[in-house]
């Protein structure tokens, strides 16, 4: 297999995770990253040993300059529409973080600009392969508990918190709040375990 050249736009916390469980894979290169903040780009580069890779401060030059297969976006979420655009017009595969986008019509560009271009478009969303959530969503399309009349989901979390001070609570970079940030998963973990679509929110 050939081996997948991979890039990272945004090195922080989670891009961690990512770089990780990609560098665990042998036909996976880390070739790139891309991040404005300097500091922790450097970070991200020694604590994995990436000091062939290319570091860059905007991601559109890491693009036009490396030959990448794939990208995964890790930035905070006003930022993953243009950049996961940018990345799918550059002949890229797309993972993306949490949330896809910050509204409808950016998921459903990205999506249309994925299959117009024969790209993989992903987002993180790590529930749909955890054995539980598989086990519920298949007891719920199965019948096994019968029929569905009402699901509570609840998500316990300290983020005012913990993350106080931090990217995720200023709006123009989260677009939101708790809801934008973490809730991100609840609400995709409810829709997807019970196949069901909301009509109004």
């Amino acid at each position: 297999m050939d081996t997948l050249r991979l890039g990272f736009i945004g090195t922080g916390g989670i891009a961690h995770l990512h770089a990780g469980q990609m560098l665990a894979l042998p036909q996976v290169e880390i070739a790139a990253v891309a991040d404005p903040n300097e500091q922790a780009a450097s970070r991200f580069v020694s604590a994995f040993g990436l000091e062939s890779a290319g570091v860059f401060g905007d991601h559109r030059n890491m693009l036009r300059e490396v030959g990448l297969d794939a990208v995964i976006v890790c930035s905070p979420h006003t930022q993953h529409f243009a950049q996961a655009m940018d990345a799918l017009n550059a002949g890229c595969h797309v993972l993306i973080e949490k949330p896809m986008t910050c509204c409808s019509a950016e998921a459903e560009q990205l999506i249309q600009a994925a299959a117009n271009r024969a790209r993989l478009l992903q987002v993180s969303y790590q529930r749909h392969f955890q054995p539980e959530f598989l086990y519920i969503r298949k007891a719920i399309a199965d019948g096994a508990i019968g029929k569905l009349t009402s699901v509570n989901a609840t998500l316990y979390q300290d983020w005012k918190l913990s993350q106080a001070g931090t990217w995720r609570q200023n709006a123009a970079l989260s677009g939101g709040g708790m809801l934008m940030d973490s809730g991100s998963h609840i609400i995709d973990v409810l829709l997807w375990t019970t196949g069901l679509t909301p009509l109004e929110v």
